[in-house]
């Protein structure tokens, strides 16, 4: 009975941490939500970038603000490009750990000295620039999402997936139904 009563609480208790997810990341996202500094330092420029592309927090043109540098680029196109450099990192598997990186407003690259931060060896063309007082995707990283795009995605694939009618694109636990079934 006493082993019973102890498993009902370990499972009681585990039900309570995964009911409750922000519960923990309340101090991380409050300047999110604010506006406050969204891109003061590298952290919390990918910070901003990653979180407002999220399910629950889905506001891309927040998101699209870390690529403001180049100021050619329209909202829409700021928007469509967080959402390619998001899907390019995704697929290929490149997980931003955000506490990896500095938290410091006047950050200076240790060897080259400059204020940027190149995100992946694999990808040296993705790199984050201070540009006044925000820390933004550089110019010349907007100009190479496209061809990283192109280069991580099919264009085949692209069109069959967005022609799949709308209950294949639901997703569960994250992963939409066309990709369980392997479309």
């Amino acid at each position: 009975m006493k082993k019973q009563a102890n498993t009902v609480r370990f499972l009681l208790c585990m039900f309570l941490l995964a009911a409750t997810p922000g519960a923990f990341a309340q101090d991380q996202t409050a300047s999110l939500q604010t506006g406050e500094n969204r891109l003061a330092t590298p952290q919390q420029a990918l910070q901003t970038f990653l979180y407002w592309q999220q399910p629950g927090h889905y506001r891309p043109a927040i998101a699209a603000d870390a690529f403001k540098s180049d100021a050619t680029l329209k909202l829409d196109e700021r928007v469509d490009l967080a959402k390619k450099l998001k899907r390019v990192l995704d697929a290929r598997g490149l997980y931003v750990n955000i506490d990896s990186y500095p938290d410091e407003p006047d950050y200076k690259d240790p060897v080259s000295g400059l204020q940027e931060i190149v995100l992946f060896p694999q990808l040296p063309e993705v790199i984050l620039r201070k540009s006044g007082d925000a820390w933004m995707f550089a110019p010349e990283t907007s100009r190479e999402i496209p061809r990283l795009y192109r280069a991580t995605y099919s264009a085949a694939v692209e069109y069959l997936v967005s022609n799949l009618p709308g209950v294949f694109q639901k997703q569960f636990f994250g992963v939409a139904l066309w990709q369980i079934i392997g479309v």
